[in-house]
C-alpha cells in the first residue's frame, strides 16, 4: 500500500510539472530558431498592428509563437531598461510595434536601420502586452 502511494504522488508531480511547463513560454527570448523558421505572414508593421487592434483574440491564435516577417518605417531603436536592443514602430502616440532583436544581429540591424528607417524584419511574435504587439529573435529579412 505505501509503494502505490509514493508512486501515485511521483506521477501527480511528474504531471504537474509537465503542465507547467507546456502552458509556460518554452520558447527563450533568444531563439536562434528563427534563422531557418518558416513565416506564418508577411505583412507590413502597419497591417500587424490593425489585426491585433480589431481582432486580438484571431491575430493571438494567427501569430503568437510564430514567425512573422513585417516591413516598416522604424521610429527608433536602442536598447532598453534591461539591455535588449530593439527597433521599434510606432502606430499612435503610446503604442506600437516592439521588436527585440537577436543579440548576435545587432550591429547588423542598427546599421540597416541608420542607412534607411525602412526595414524588414523575420521575429517570433511574442502577443500583445497592453500597448504593444511585442516580436522576439528579430533578425534582418532580404
Amino acid at each position: 500500500m505505501q509503494t502505490g502511494h509514493v508512486f501515485r504522488r511521483a506521477a501527480l508531480a511528474a504531471a504537474c510539472l509537465l503542465f507547467l511547463t507546456a502552458c509556460g513560454n518554452s520558447r527563450p527570448d533568444q531563439d536562434l530558431r528563427i534563422v531557418d523558421a518558416r513565416p506564418v505572414e508577411r505583412l507590413s508593421a502597419a497591417l500587424l498592428w490593425q489585426d491585433f487592434e480589431a481582432q486580438r483574440d484571431a491575430a493571438e491564435r494567427t501569430y503568437n509563437g510564430n514567425a512573422v516577417i513585417i516591413t516598416g518605417d522604424a521610429t527608433r531603436a536602442g536598447t532598453d531598461d534591461e539591455g535588449r536592443p530593439y527597433v521599434y514602430f510606432a502606430q499612435s502616440a503610446e503604442a506600437g510595434i516592439l521588436a527585440f532583436i537577436l543579440t548576435e544581429r545587432t550591429a547588423e540591424v542598427i546599421a540597416a536601420v541608420q542607412d534607411d528607417t525602412r526595414i524588414s524584419l523575420k521575429c517570433f511574435c511574442d502577443g500583445f502586452d497592453g500597448r504593444h504587439v511585442v516580436l522576439e529573435s528579430c533578425i534582418p529579412e532580404a
